[in-house]
């Protein structure tokens, strides 16, 4: 069974012992990730993917892929900045001190098929790979989308509800203080006018209803005024439709490519 690069010991042994060395880097490869990301990840390959899914919302493969990218193209750097222009890539090991000419000739080739086979498995990410990424990112942004949106709309049914029982309550102490004022009215008239209470009564519900019926034919005009279908709008869909049928022959041809 092949070891993917994320799961050798060998190269995460190896990560995780140059990460002090590339300690700068990633702050400016991945500038969301904090110095407490940095310290936690403390130099574990599956700990900086992790956190680069979580603080950049990547797919685990789109992370990984991320993650080899950045790590080739520093190791190419410190190649090109080494004297001899060539730099041991991560996984392989370095000339031992004290071996032969011979040896170290042959350790050239395995090196050089080591760095093509490290590159092979590292290459850029294809259009599907991007393509599955694109789509569980936006998957990712609809799911908080969506999160976002019920929460707003839990909270306002929320201040709705309270808003419906603040209302509630202040029309029922309304009216209870209006019914009040109409018995004090009915109460000051009957002192004033030295009349029987029940015609006091009457006097005072008159009032009220005379007052009622002019705000009810009010109401009632300007309801009759009020066109459910707007004729403005009517017209004109009118006009553009006998525009249409002009400018249509009775072949169905417009008009306008008609030669002449």
């Amino acid at each position: 069974m092949e070891r993917t690069p994320e799961s050798n010991p060998s190269n995460s042994d190896i990560f995780e012992g140059r990460w002090k060395q590339m300690r700068g880097e990633p702050r400016s490869w991945w500038g969301r990730l904090t110095n407490d990301d940095l310290e936690q990840i403390g130099g574990h390959k599956d700990k900086l993917i992790g956190r680069l899914q979580e603080r950049y919302s990547y797919t685990r493969e789109r992370a990984r892929q991320e993650v080899e990218r950045r790590l080739q193209e520093y190791h190419a750097r410190l190649g090109a900045a080494s004297p001899s222009g060539t730099t041991p890539p991560l996984g392989t090991s370095a000339p031992q001190v004290g071996s032969s000419p011979a040896q170290e000739q042959g350790a050239e080739p395995t090196s050089a098929a080591a760095t093509a086979a490290n590159q092979a498995t590292s290459t850029e990410p294809s259009l599907a790979q991007l393509l599955t990424g694109m789509v569980d990112d936006a998957k990712a942004l609809l799911r908080q989308e969506l999160a976002l949106a019920t929460h707003e709309i839990r909270e306002d049914l929320r201040k709705t509800k309270t808003a419906m029982v603040s209302l509630g309550m202040g029309s029922g102490v309304a009216a209870l203080g209006g019914l009040l004022l109409i018995l004090m009215l009915v109460h000051l008239l009957q002192a004033l006018a030295e009349l029987p209470l029940w015609a006091c009564y009457g006097m005072v519900g008159g009032l009220f209803v005379l007052v009622g019926g002019v705000l009810l034919l009010s109401a009632q005009h300007t309801i009759a005024r009020i066109h459910v279908v707007p004729p403005h709008t009517v017209d004109t869909m009118q006009e553009n439709v006998q525009w249409l049928k002009e400018q249509v022959t009775p072949d169905g041809i417009s008009k306008a490519h008609v030669p002449r």
